[in-house]
């Protein structure tokens, strides 16, 4: 004897009565659901996303920026509008930055910063595409020196100061001295002071760059003076 019990949602079970003289009876139950998956059984999941991380290079004054280069495609369209998710790890560890953009004040200088990035549709991210970049030394700069005294006579000494260093990742930085007389270099002058006797009636400008152990600043020019001679007696 088959004995078939449906219930509610669609869920039903079959029970095979074997009884035979005064025996208790075997049974043997088979359970099925007769109901559809649900919605997000049946979602399906966004493609990947093409992605860039830039600049290629960064340094700690640089804030890193995630580029699409291939949109998502999500097959079902559904159940609502892609979004990106974003997920950042400094050498290898999760971070609290979950935007598109990571600020330059997060980084320094030798940590290595990857960016993952799905799409998302309501109910699934997609597969996870990832870029990584490591940050790297920043030049220092420097404020432009002057040069002074502002009328000097031939007899006297120019001093090149003034110039102020600084270095975006806290390095220790030294100063390097550049002269000009009529714009042509003085290619044996590299000290802040250039002793007289001082050519006349020329310009003479000075420059100072600034260096952090791995890489020099810019140049920075002084404002020029003109030495005269020393009339007095």
């Amino acid at each position: 004897i088959v004995l078939c019990v449906f219930v509610i949602h669609g869920l039903g079970a079959c029970t095979i009565d074997k009884r035979s003289g005064t025996s208790p009876p075997e049974t043997d139950t088979v359970t099925g659901d007769s109901q559809g998956s649900d919605s997000s059984a049946s979602n399906l999941p966004p493609g990947p996303v093409g992605i860039e991380l830039t600049p290629a290079n960064p340094t700690t004054l640089d804030e890193l920026v995630v580029e699409v280069s291939e949109e998502a495609y999500d097959p079902d369209q559904g159940p609502v509008f892609l979004s990106l998710v974003y997920r950042w790890k400094r050498d290898g560890q999760d971070t609290l930055h979950g935007a598109k953009t990571l600020p330059s004040l997060a980084t320094q200088r030798g940590e290595t910063w990857r960016v993952e990035v799905s799409a998302f549709d309501g109910l699934d991210e997609g597969p996870v595409a990832s870029a990584e970049v490591t940050i790297m030394n920043a030049p220092p700069t420097v404020t432009a020196p002057s040069l002074g005294p502002p009328n000097p006579t031939t007899e006297e000494l120019l001093l090149c100061s003034g110039g102020e260093a600084t270095d975006p990742d806290g390095d220790s930085t030294s100063l390097e001295y550049a002269w000009f007389v009529e714009g042509e270099l003085q290619q044996d002058e590299h000290e802040s002071a250039l002793l007289p006797p001082l050519p006349s009636d020329v310009v003479v400008t000075c420059a100072a760059r600034a260096f952090d152990g791995q890489e020099y600043s810019d140049w920075m020019g002084s404002n020029g003076v003109s030495a005269t001679e020393n009339t007095v007696q």
